[in-house]
């Protein structure tokens, strides 16, 4: 449910809060093997940017390859 599916793409969102987004950080998202992987994320990011994280995707049938994970951060306002 967390993820949506492209071909071997997989799209999410995930908020952040204003601070992170405001002075940078980083945030953890699950990902498609059960596993979690660190996002960083630069100052001054806007709700909307989209992150890619290569090869975090799903398997490419008959080849080594995997697609990439795309996340989409949703800024969380007070």
């Amino acid at each position: 449910e967390f993820f949506q599916r492209d071909g071997a793409d997989l799209y999410c969102r995930a908020p952040i809060s204003m601070v992170v987004a405001a002075l940078g950080g980083g945030f953890d998202v699950p990902t498609i093997d059960g596993g979690k992987t660190r996002v960083k994320v630069p100052e001054a990011t806007q709700s909307g940017k989209r992150f890619r994280l290569t090869g975090k995707g799903m398997p490419v049938l008959r080849s080594k390859q995997r697609g990439d994970m795309y996340v989409q951060v949703v800024v969380e306002t007070p």
